[in-house]
């Protein structure tokens, strides 16, 4: 596994779509956009250190997801190997 630290730094609503019941039906998409963290404590340097630049922006339509969300919060970001894919989503 590998951890970064993230800042999020940018939030936009925008017209979307999500599946409901097997069709799509219009909903508000929040795009959010993360970047690593810079300083500010001994943590942040040491992260910044192995990941100095990068982004990660997302769409999101669950609005449960986005209250859990706060501009100019710092976030960890795990990233674990799937091992295992089930066949329904191998090539």
């Amino acid at each position: 596994m590998i951890r970064c630290k993230f800042r999020l730094i940018e939030w936009k609503n925008s017209e979307g779509s999500k599946r409901v019941d097997g069709k799509y039906v219009p909903c508000i998409k929040t795009s959010v956009v993360f970047i690593p963290v810079a300083g500010g404590s001994p943590e942040n340097e040491a992260f910044w250190e192995a990941t100095p630049s990068g982004r990660i922006e997302l769409g999101i339509v669950n609005p449960g997801a986005i209250e859990e969300l706060k501009i100019m919060k710092e976030y960890y970001v795990d990233f674990t190997e799937v091992k295992e894919l089930p066949d329904s989503t191998q090539g």
